[in-house]
C-alpha cells in the first residue's frame, strides 16, 4: 500500500545554509512505494529538502520551445544544477538527456553548476519524425508552379488559447498531399534537398560531483565515484552472444567506427570517400 505524507524527512541541520529560507509547509507531496520515495512537486522546490543522493538521472527541458511552451524556452540553468549538486553525495554521478541542437548549452550549465563533465552518452533511435523543409517544393511554390494533388494528409492541431488556460484540446484537419515530382527546372535542380536531418539521437551528459581525496577513499566513505563498467559490456561469447549477433542487421546498421577519409584495414580495407561514410560489412 502506498503511504502519502506531506512533510520532508531531511534533518534541518544537514541542509546547506543556502536553503534556510525553505517554507515551513513543504511545497510537495511525498509518496512511499515500497523502498522508493516519490516527491511530487516542482523539482527546484523539492531539491532543498533532499540530501545524500547517490545519483541523478534527469530529462529536463531541451530549450526548443516545444509547441510554444514557456517551460521549454531554455535549458535548466546553472542555479538549478547547483541545487542538484547540493542534494548529491560527493562523487555522485549525473546523467541528463538533451537535444542535439542544445546539448552544448545544457552541458555548460551543468558544468557551471559545479559538476565535472566526464563523458557523453548517446540514445540512438530510428523513430524520429523529420521536420525538414522541402527545398524543391518551396522553389516551385515561390515561382508560382502548382504541383499535382495526389491525396490528403490528416493533421492534428492544438488550440493554444485553450491550453494556456489549462485545457488540453486538439482537432484533426485534412490537407492536400502534393506530388513529390518537381514542376520547374529550377526546382528539379534541388530535388531531394531539405533543411534538417531526421532526429535519430539524443546526447546525454555524464557528469560527476567533485570530491576530495582518492576515488578509493570516496567509494569506501560514500559508496559513490565509480561506474560499474563490467555490467554494461556486450558479451562476445556464451549464451547472450548469439542473441546480440542475431539482433545485428548488417544491411541496415552502420558501424560506429566509420569516419570519412579513414582507411580501416582491420575491418575491410575500404577507403572511404571524403563525402561521407560507407557501410562496413560484419563477419
Amino acid at each position: 500500500m502506498n503511504h502519502v505524507t506531506s512533510f520532508p524527512t531531511a534533518d534541518e541541520t544537514t541542509v546547506a545554509n543556502a536553503f534556510d529560507d525553505r517554507a515551513a509547509s513543504p511545497p510537495f507531496v511525498k509518496v512511499q512505494i515500497g523502498a522508493a520515495t516519490l516527491y511530487l512537486g516542482d523539482s527546484a522546490a523539492v531539491l532543498p529538502y533532499i540530501t545524500g543522493v547517490d545519483a541523478c538521472v534527469a530529462d529536463g527541458p531541451y530549450g526548443l520551445s516545444f509547441m510554444g511552451k514557456a517551460w521549454d524556452y531554455d535549458v535548466p540553468t546553472a542555479g538549478f544544477w547547483s541545487l542538484v549538486w547540493n542534494a548529491l553525495k560527493p562523487g555522485a554521478h549525473l546523467v541528463n538527456f538533451a537535444s542535439a541542437r542544445t546539448y552544448h548549452r545544457m552541458a555548460v550549465q551543468v558544468e557551471d553548476g559545479g559538476f565535472d563533465i566526464r563523458d557523453q552518452l548517446l540514445w540512438v533511435y530510428g523513430s524520429g519524425f523529420p521536420k525538414s523543409h522541402d527545398v524543391s517544393k518551396a522553389i516551385d511554390k515561390t515561382l508560382g508552379a502548382k504541383r499535382q494533388v495526389v491525396g490528403t494528409h490528416g493533421r492534428i492541431g492544438y488550440n493554444a488559447l485553450a491550453e494556456a488556460n489549462g485545457v488540453q484540446t486538439c482537432n484533426v484537419t485534412q490537407w492536400d498531399r502534393t506530388s513529390a515530382v518537381a514542376v520547374t527546372a529550377e526546382a528539379q535542380q534541388w530535388q531531394g534537398y531539405g533543411t534538417a536531418l531526421k532526429p535519430a539521437h539524443e546526447p546525454i551528459v555524464l557528469a560527476r560531483k567533485p570530491f576530495k581525496g582518492s576515488v578509493a577513499n570516496n567509494v569506501l566513505k560514500h559508496g559513490t565515484g565509480g561506474l560499474n563498467i563490467a555490467a554494461t559490456r556486450v558479451p562476445t561469447s556464451g549464451g547472450d552472444a548469439a542473441k546480440h549477433k542475431a539482433a545485428w542487421n548488417s544491411a541496415t546498421t552502420t558501424d560506429i567506427r566509420v569516419c570519412a577519409g579513414a582507411k580501416l584495414h582491420h575491418l575491410s580495407g575500404v577507403v572511404l570517400s571524403s563525402a561521407g561514410g560507407v557501410k562496413i560489412p560484419r563477419h
